[in-house]
């Protein structure tokens, strides 16, 4: 393959490339198939079945377990990537939402490889070899860059996940999460770091040089009908993008950069370009790296879940459709993980050369830790089919779990029972030689529960226990919460009120009957006041299938609800204010305005600004917390959701009364065209973090005086309408004096 001192192979471009995917699909295929020959040989079992199992008489472990397919340790595989989005949303819960979303893409004109090839007649895409080696070396500083708080500011973690196009470039998308002080608070701190904009080519020419080689969209639209971005006649990038002369947050908490319709133009393939078809960039970024890289600020609830989608994607695939008749249709089907990771996999050779280096597909900082659980004497125990069970619990005895080694860290260090168990990796480090868990003496992590889809039964509500449970030494100590011990479903309450009805203290019910039989519990409650489960079903339906159907016909719907969340739920729906205004001449309905305070009215932003604003709207609260009208007459308005709960707590750390916990009950909407997988990403933990408008939050402390907010009620039949302001007087979430009434 060498001839005077040259590699005939490296110099083979086409050729080349096969050779980079043929080797590393033979690695691969190694790989996989020693996990195929060898997985008959371990077996999994839960540690009381194989009790069960030595006390029948079964000696041979091959009788015991089921079969181990893929593992998620396999770089890649479904279990791996949806591991890394379970991590990623981990560090979400723990820092907020991120502020900035970036893609970069290899540049395969960058200094360095050209510096590679120079003296052949090779380009980039004949050495994709050379291609992923600068890109995880340009990877690498960037992330560094952003260590070292350069272009954006401090940030506590980082996301990263590199996938491979079609075509053979890399790519990769970074979620920033900023400290407080470093997180943008309005359009012009979005301006600051973020441009959609041409450059002055007279006063910036490498700036405007780079934006025209890298960040200008198409063309496509009128200038190129025919472009890859074109469906059904339009961008799917939506672009050409609007003017505007200021950056806002549209209502699905995207945004819509400041693009002045200014003259500035670029020229790309025979089409003059303006603002409108500009990517949204950072001017340092672009500068230092000479490449595509995208950065888009991101700030509500609804964009996460677009944004978290690239961290599970996967790798491509083939679009292809097959299908498969068996002679036998009673033959039960055998799912096969490993065959259907083969199936339609598709490998480029830059994404080969990457593989083969040894790269990594997932980076995050911190670290998260994932804990497994289990019930009493049901850890899972893994073992090969020849051993004998006897020797198999012999050995299993001698170890400690992380969840049992938790309840002895309680026992043996006062400070851990602060903690619930997902907590407690950011203060103990596992040591797996001693399965034990030691204080840390430096650096952090993250906890993670294991996931447990909804229909697992018990694991899955000892897993809502573990969340919230703080220093239990015991399993009875964790299922104890304020003295009362909880066992199995809420609806277990139910079917022990039929065994009394009926007097039949065996009888059984199914799922489906615990459930018909809970709604009509709520039936009767709702009837009670006046109102009916149809109320509470169907609409969204409804609305969706009508806006389909007149739009079908070629005719204009405009949804309109009063709240963001229920806007949310509508195709393309609007809340009434952003869509039409409030009826106030000149209103602006962009969402932002500027308000002139009066200096005799001004509360200075200062050290002491939360005690001044309190002392100024409730004076002597201490000392008025139990007359009602006190309360009617003032309240705070704040600007956002995070002020809110800053100043409440701020108030309620001043009154001295002893406080309740109440923890809301959080589930995905479940509507046709869900994906369970889907469903499965978004655990509660993920939804109880989410904290966005017309929504209560997850934690509500109460204490006996304070004033409280009715977001939504069913018993309106009494009087209580949405907005009703109420004041606690004894400790019970459901009694409270009237303030006054929402409208």
């Amino acid at each position: 393959m060498h001839l005077e001192g040259s590699s005939i192979l490296l110099h083979s471009r086409r050729l080349f490339q096969q050779f980079l995917v043929d080797s590393y699909t033979m690695i691969e295929s190694e790989h996989l198939r020693y996990l195929r020959n060898n997985q008959p040989k371990l077996r999994v079992n839960k540690y009381n079945s194989l009790h069960e199992s030595l006390v029948r008489g079964e000696a041979n472990a091959i009788l015991s377990g089921q079969r181990i397919i893929l593992p998620s340790s396999f770089t890649g595989g479904p279990r791996y990537m949806f591991n890394n989005c379970k991590d990623a949303f981990a560090i979400c819960k723990y820092f907020g939402y991120p502020s900035y979303f970036i893609t970069i893409t290899c540049n395969p004109k960058w200094d360095e490889i050209k510096r590679l090839l120079h003296g052949t007649v090779l380009k980039a895409e004949d050495r994709l070899d050379i291609a992923s080696r600068i890109f995880s070396i340009k990877l690498d500083e960037l992330i560094s860059d952003f260590k070292n708080e350069r272009f954006f500011g401090n940030i506590f973690a980082y996301v990263c996940t590199v996938e491979f196009q079609k075509r053979g470039l890399p790519h990769a998308h970074i979620l920033l999460f900023m400290q407080p002080q470093y997180k943008p608070k309005s359009p012009d701190d979005i301006d600051r770091v973020i441009s959609a904009e041409i450059p002055d080519k007279t006063n910036m020419p490498r700036l405007y040089a780079a934006v025209e080689k890298f960040m200008v969209h198409g063309p496509c639209g009128r200038h190129n009908i025919s472009s890859p971005c074109m469906i059904n006649g339009r961008c799917s990038k939506f672009f050409p993008k609007p003017f505007s002369n200021r950056t806002i947050i549209d209502e699905g908490g995207f945004p819509k950069y400041k693009r002045l319709d200014n003259g500035h133009t670029i020229t790309k393939k025979n089409a003059v370009l303006d603002n409108s078809y500009i990517v949204p960039y950072n001017p340092d970024l672009l500068l230092k790296y000479g490449c595509h890289i995208n950065v888009e600020h991101t700030c509500q609830t609804s964009s996460i879940k677009y944004l978290f989608k690239y961290v599970r994607k996967g790798n491509d695939r083939v679009t292809a459709s097959f299908y498969q008749t068996s002679g036998d249709g009673s033959l039960q089907q055998v799912v096969d993980e490993i065959r259907n990771y083969y199936n339609c996999r598709y490998i480029s050779a830059c994404e080969a050369a990457w593989w083969i280096f040894g790269y990594e597909i997932q980076l995050k900082e911190p670290a998260v830790i994932r804990l497994p659980f289990h019930l009493p004497d049901e850890q899972p125990v893994v073992f090969k089919d020849h051993e004998n069970i006897a020797d198999v619990i012999q050995r299993v005895d001698g170890k400690v779990t992380k969840l049992a080694a938790w309840m002895l860290a309680n026992r043996e260090y006062p400070f851990a029972r602060s903690l619930t168990y997902s907590e407690f990796p950011t203060k103990f480090v596992w040591n797996d030689d001693s399965c034990m868990w030691f204080p840390r003496k430096q650096g952090f992590s993250i906890g993670r529960l294991t996931h447990v889809p909804r229909g697992n039964g018990e694991d899955y509500y000892m897993r809502i226990l573990l969340n919230i449970q703080r220093g239990c030494m015991s399993f009875t100590d964790l299922r104890t919460v304020d003295g009362v011990q909880c066992y199995q479903q809420l609806s277990e309450y139910l079917l022990y009120s039929h065994r009394i009805s009926t007097l039949n203290p065996d009888i059984q019910l199914s799922d489906d009957q615990l459930l018909n039989m809970t709604l009509s519990k709520v039936e009767m409650m709702l009837q009670a006041n006046g109102r009916s489960l149809r109320e509470f079903n169907g609409k969204t339906f409804l609305y969706r299938a009508l806006s389909a159907a007149i739009r079908a016909k070629g005719e204009i719907v405009l949804n309109v609800a009063s709240s963001g969340i229920a806007s949310l739920l509508l195709p393309k729906g609007r809340t009434a204010h952003s869509r039409i205004g409030d009826g106030l001449e000149g209103d602006s309905i962009d969402g932002e305005s500027e308000v002139n305070i009066p200096e005799e009215i001004l509360i200075k932003d200062n050290a002491d600004g939360f005690d001044n604003i309190i002392r100024f709207v409730y004076p002597g609260i201490l000392t008025n917390l139990q007359q009602s009208t006190f309360f009617k007459e003032r309240t705070i308005l704040a600007p956002t959701l995070d002020v809110v709960h800053e100043i409440n707590n701020h108030i309620m750390k001043h009154i001295e009364a002893d406080e309740k916990v109440y923890l809301s009950s959080d589930s995905m909407y479940v509507e046709e065209g869900s994906m369970e997988s889907e469903l499965d990403t978004f655990t509660p933990n993920v939804l109880n973090a989410i904290n966005c408008s017309g929504l209560r939050p997850h934690e509500l402390i109460l204490k006996v005086g304070v004033p409280v907010m009715l977001l939504r009620n069913i018993d309106q039949f009494n009087g209580l309408c949405n907005g009703t302001r109420l004041q606690i007087p004894k400790k019970a979430i459901f009694i409270g004096h009237l303030i006054c009434n929402g409208h």
